[in-house]
């Protein structure tokens, strides 16, 4: 959503199920693909390399991408406002930035259906 308004900075840490990705071969695919593929076969399978498809989201137990969680901490560092959409800032390490961007003085907008109250003073 915030990529189809023109942000170019977006750093999606746990991922976004518009994306598919293989378990196998690490490819990552358009939804189009796997509903062709459902026709025909369940799980998915990768139109490259056979192996299952999954969303590309990270599931409890999983690591974040490591790429990604640089360049967010990197990007946190400098920033003027930091955006958090849809977590519950209770998982580490995607909690910790939160934190780290309002010691160094930038604007904190959360976004959650969580109450995260006592979390943040201004």
């Amino acid at each position: 959503m915030q990529q189809a308004t023109g942000s170019r900075n977006v750093f999606e840490l746990h991922g976004n199920t518009r994306r598919i990705v293989c378990l196998k071969c690490g490819q990552h695919h358009t939804m189009e693909a796997v509903y062709q593929c459902l026709e025909t076969r369940l799980p998915p399978a990768c139109p490259d390399c056979g192996g299952t498809l999954k969303p590309d989201v990270v599931f409890f137990g999983e690591s974040l991408p490591a790429d990604v969680l640089m360049r967010a901490i990197s990007e946190s560092e400098t920033c003027d406002l930091f955006l958090v959409v849809g977590s519950s800032l209770v998982v580490q390490p995607a909690a910790a930035l939160p934190v780290a961007v309002r010691r160094k003085g930038a604007r904190l907008l959360v976004f959650s259906s969580v109450f995260c109250i006592g979390l943040f003073h201004t």
